[in-house]
């Protein structure tokens, strides 16, 4: 463990883990690798915080994306099938 690291609640770090200088784990992270200094990561397993928020914000457009990407499939499927 670092110098002036940072762990918030129910943080869980792997046992073989190295944690850098500086480092900001927010709650409820599960840090399964080592972490350089000077980063703040979040979620299991952590991510750096700014790819992490990316992730979130993604996660309600998951199903529609999935839709429309079976919609797409089938469509594809039947134009090929149209051509031969």
């Amino acid at each position: 463990m670092g110098k002036n690291v940072i762990a918030a609640g129910q943080v869980g770090i792997a046992d073989h883990a190295n944690i850098g200088d500086n480092v900001i784990i927010a709650a409820k992270t599960g840090v399964t690798k080592n972490i350089p200094p000077n980063l703040m990561v979040a979620g299991i397993p952590h991510l750096d915080v700014k790819d992490w928020r990316k992730a979130w914000a993604s996660i309600p457009h998951l199903y529609r994306f999935l839709k429309e990407i079976k919609k797409m499939k089938k469509r594809v499927k039947k134009l090929e099938a149209e051509k031969d």
